[in-house]
Parts: structure tokens; sequence; C-alpha cells
């Protein structure tokens, strides 16, 4: 059965850290502390829920001798997944967006009411 949820590269670059980890015999907590890095930080990128900055990603390539691969991976990320998941799409739409326009004929639109205005709007009876 295939997923319909969206794996992100911090996801993939996470998996990669943890088996490159794993494969050197280490737990998080001594690959924290060998790479100067909170447990939870590393925890975080391992889980997908924070990107691998280069500068971690570079202690990271010494510590597990891993030749640059991760160095390399981070820098590479996408601009777009610089941010975490829930937002992305929101990302790409305002980057898309030129300008924002819309017509109200019954009310001011949120934005430019007034205390006195939406007061007014919530005592009067709706015609609806």
């Amino acid at each position: 059965m295939k997923s319909n949820k969206k794996v992100t590269s911090w996801e993939v670059v996470g998996a990669l850290v943890a088996v490159l980890r794993r494969a050197n015999g280490l737990t998080q907590l001594q690959l924290a502390d060998e790479a100067k890095v909170g447990e939870d930080t590393l925890a975080s990128v391992e889980q997908g829920r924070r990107p691998l900055k280069v500068d971690l990603a570079r202690r990271l390539d010494t510590v597990l001798k891993s030749d640059g691969v991760l160095a390399t991976t981070a820098a590479k990320l996408p601009n777009r997944e610089k941010y975490p998941a829930f937002v992305q799409d929101y990302v790409e739409q305002e980057q898309k967006a030129l300008t924002l326009l819309w017509y109200e004929n019954h009310v001011i639109p949120g934005l430019l009411q007034t205390p006195d205005y939406v007061e007014q709007i919530y005592a009067t009876p709706s015609t609806h």
C-alpha cells in the first residue's frame, strides 16, 4: 500500500545520518558528543524534523568518516525544503503571488476594519 505522505529531503538526509551513525557503531548520544551538538538536535535531524546545516554536516562527516557526503548533501538541499514540510506549499504560493485582489460589495476586508465598524456589523441583524 502506497502512503500519501510527502517524504521530504530532510527525512532522507536524516535517515542517511542514522545509517552512517549505526554503521560506525555509535549511539545518538555518542555521536552528538563527538560532533559537539546536542543529542536532541541530532535526534531531530535524524527524524527529519530539522534540516542538516552544512557546518554540522562537516563535523558529522569527520566523526563518521563519510568523506564529505553529508556536507555535500546538506549544501544541495532544494531551497523549497529549507522550510518545514507543513509550510512548503504556502511558501511556494507566496513566491508565485504578484498581488492579491478581491472585491467585497457588502463588507470591508478584515485588515481594513476599524473597531467601530466591527461592532456595527455584529450589532446589525443578518438579512440572510
